[in-house]
């Protein structure tokens, strides 16, 4: 494909069905504790799927127009220069995410090594800005092109607005975020080995959590009748009928 495919619409996340339905529960318990009745949760792939469009369909109803993504490799924001994908000298790939450009024009300007585009008649309000974002695009696209996605990430380590190199998936593991923040933790297994795997995103009390492996099949039967108040003699009995293993 011919660039980086973009989101499907604005404010956009995944696994938002699983989370939309544990808030839904979650309410209802409270609920329940509160008052003593109880709840019916009901959440659809369609209600979660057009909430999750949310922003995309106010955009809708306030602009009457349909919200139309681009094409990969198509720049995301019609009025913003500073949100969507340039590609880099060695045919990588910057995300910027600078939702109010206006205030980070300058200093982008800086970093490409195009002052001057902040006093450009076209450029030098937030209105002009917008309104001559192809122009601007086009700008950055020759900018960013003319160095590697090494050199641009070394650049832009003062740059003050947001942005991200495109990552793959083995790339984004020794991201220094990643790491720093210890989003992706060890489990040991049962044999004493230990792999990796992506964190829960949740942190508490500004620690990671830490992973552990499930248990083996039937590894903790023995432990979970002793808590029951069985005794040996009784689970060997249950063991030798076959009701357990």
């Amino acid at each position: 494909m011919p660039g980086v495919v973009t989101q499907p619409g604005p404010a956009y996340g995944d696994s938002i069905g699983g989370m939309t339905i544990a808030g839904g529960i979650a309410g209802a318990l409270f609920a329940r504790e509160r008052t003593g009745e109880p709840s019916i949760v009901d959440v659809s792939l369609l209600s979660t799927g057009l909430w999750a469009m949310g922003l995309g369909v106010g955009l809708t109803m306030a602009m009457g127009q349909p919200w139309v993504a681009p094409k990969a490799g198509g720049h995301a924001a019609p009025s913003n220069p500073l949100a969507g994908t340039y590609e880099t000298k060695d045919h990588r790939w910057i995300a910027f995410v600078m939702l109010q450009a206006f205030r980070y024009w300058p200093d982008l300007c800086a970093h490409i090594d195009r002052p001057e585009l902040v006093t450009d008649p076209r450029f030098d309000s937030a209105q002009g800005l917008a309104e001559n974002t192809a122009a601007a695009v086009t700008i950055i696209r020759e900018a960013i092109a003319s160095r590697t996605l090494a050199e641009w990430t070394e650049r832009f380590t003062t740059l003050e607005g947001q942005w991200t190199p495109v990552q793959n998936t083995v790339e984004v593991l020794e991201d220094s975020q990643i790491q720093a923040n210890e989003y992706v933790r060890p489990v040991e297994a049962a044999d004493g080995s230990t792999f990796r795997l992506v964190a829960n995103p949740v942190q508490f009390d500004e620690t990671p959590p830490t992973l552990r492996r499930c248990p083996e099949f039937s590894e903790q039967t023995e432990e979970i009748l002793l808590e029951l108040g069985l005794d040996w003699e009784r689970i060997a009995q249950l063991k030798d009928a076959g009701a357990v293993t």
